[in-house]
């Protein structure tokens, strides 16, 4: 969940053992005052936890240390522009990695991975990508110069909505070795029967993402024409700030969208009305999954914090299935009044 505005993340070993993620030393250590979070180590990525909490904790600051309970620190870098110089400037001697979500949860900000990529090269720091709204299927990090790509594989990978897990793509032999080590000493591992279900779900990933992509982009028009909606947040439309950066880097726009209704009222209204659309704070399935971002999935952000990076009572995210899109267009429009 990387929010509005804050579209990259530095984090730095304060041990100095490269890489960052082998430094398990104060894995028992209690929560603290000023470190309230120990987070638990599941088969999501780690970073994603460490951020979550850590945004929960101190907020959108231009540079806010946070020190987990593995003693590794994170900041928060705002980039409010496209020349990436927040990026530059927050990049320390001691930072080891740069971790980036593009399109951002719910807001649908993008960063330029290219352009990141070559700063990390030229800091030697790492950069990692959570590809989890776009899938290996609409955009490919590696190939615009990431060292590391994290999916959810709850998501578009399994894309069935009935199993839990993550997965870091390596480029590097020492990057896997480590994280190998990761999995062997805190059991970080998918049981065989999730491993199934993602390599049964990447079976279909082709067709599905083609169905979501044009699903997406059907209902995004709809949502954009209608003449209750204050604001429609997708990349795939013409107004979206970032759309020529979204046509370069990706081949497709996929199915996350976010609306404005204008209120909790009619948030709360339009999601007690929706019947082919499914309440749930997931996405990636092949269901049509509709959320309210300020209640749900960011509402440990606090109504403060989420003013902050731009999140009101009034958005509503949604997550565009392969059902028939004229069905899923018709329960909208219905919901919507």
């Amino acid at each position: 969940m990387m929010p509005q505005n804050v579209r990259s993340l530095t984090v730095q070993n304060t041990t100095q053992l490269p890489p960052v993620l082998s430094d398990f030393s104060h894995a028992n250590s209690q929560p603290t005052a000023d470190n309230p979070f120990t987070p638990s180590l599941t088969s999501q990525s780690l970073l994603r936890e460490y951020y979550d909490a850590l945004f929960a904790a101190h907020g959108p600051q231009q540079w806010w240390p946070g020190r987990t309970r593995f003693e590794i620190i994170v900041g928060a870098v705002l980039t409010q522009n496209t020349s990436w110089t927040n990026v530059e400037r927050a990049i320390r001697k001691t930072t080891r990695m740069v971790y980036v979500e593009t399109p951002t949860n719910p807001l649908m900000a993008l960063s330029d991975i290219e352009a990141i990529a070559q700063i990390t090269r030229r800091k030697k720091v790492e950069l990692v990508v959570d590809n989890t709204f776009m899938s290996p299927y609409f955009q490919r990090p590696i190939a615009l110069g990431a060292d590391m790509v994290v999916h959810s594989t709850t998501k578009f990978l399994n894309g069935h909505s009935d199993g839990l897990g993550g997965v870091v793509v390596c480029t590097r032999q020492d990057q896997a070795e480590q994280l190998g080590f990761v999995q062997k000493a805190a059991g970080a591992i998918l049981s065989p029967f999730e491993c199934w279900l993602v390599l049964r779900g990447t079976k279909t990933l082709a067709v599905r993402m083609l169905q979501h992509d044009c699903n997406g982009r059907r209902v995004a028009e709809f949502l954009a024409q209608h003449k209750k909606m204050k604001k429609v947040f997708y990349p795939g439309l013409l107004d979206h700030p970032q759309h020529e950066l979204a046509k370069r880097q990706m081949t497709g726009f996929g199915a996350m969208i976010t609306f404005e209704t204008g209120s909790l009222a009619n948030a709360a209204r339009m999601l007690k009305r929706v019947r082919v659309c499914t309440l749930g704070e997931s996405l990636g399935g092949v269901e049509t999954l509709i959320s309210h971002p300020a209640t749900m999935t960011h509402a440990a952000l606090g109504a403060k914090g989420r003013k902050e990076i731009g999140i009101t009572d009034g958005m509503v995210r949604i997550s565009v299935g392969i059902e028939d899109v004229d069905d899923i267009v018709a329960d909208l429009d219905q919901a919507l009044g």
